[in-house]
């Protein structure tokens, strides 16, 4: 009789190891396909991050090449300007000096120099005269 007791309590003691080892395997297969889902998704999130990543950098490039193209057109554009006023002065000064002001006060008005006034005066009479 305790022989049979013993041997039911190993049987008893078998199956509920069986059965505990049967449910842990469930929870390692469970965990196994939850950690293969989480490795595909961080390989996606890697590749989607690797692509942000070269496109941030063609954009940074892209905004230097325009940071210098907007530097050397505003350069430009400066240059026109200063260029156009500057006609415009001597445009103005020689209106002035046509109608008869004196040489220093169309250099102040006109902001040129006495010499680049003189020489706008003289170079009117030449031209009035030739």
């Amino acid at each position: 009789m305790f022989a049979l007791i013993v041997k039911s309590l190993i049987v008893g003691s078998a199956l509920l190891l069986a059965v505990a080892a049967f449910c842990q395997s469930r929870g390692v297969t469970r965990l196994r396909k939850a950690l293969e889902k989480e490795t595909a998704a961080r390989a996606q999130l890697e590749q989607q991050i690797n692509a942000l990543l070269e496109c941030s950098l063609k954009l940074g490039s892209r905004v230097r090449e325009q940071d210098v193209r907007a530097q050397a057109f505003g350069s430009q554009l400066q240059s026109i300007v200063r260029h156009a006023e500057s006609a415009s002065n001597y445009g103005d000064a020689h209106r002035l000096l046509k109608e008869g002001l004196e040489v220093e006060k169309v250099a102040s008005i006109c902001e040129l120099s006495q010499g680049e006034a003189a020489l706008l005066s003289r170079w009117s009479a030449r031209r009035a005269t030739g």
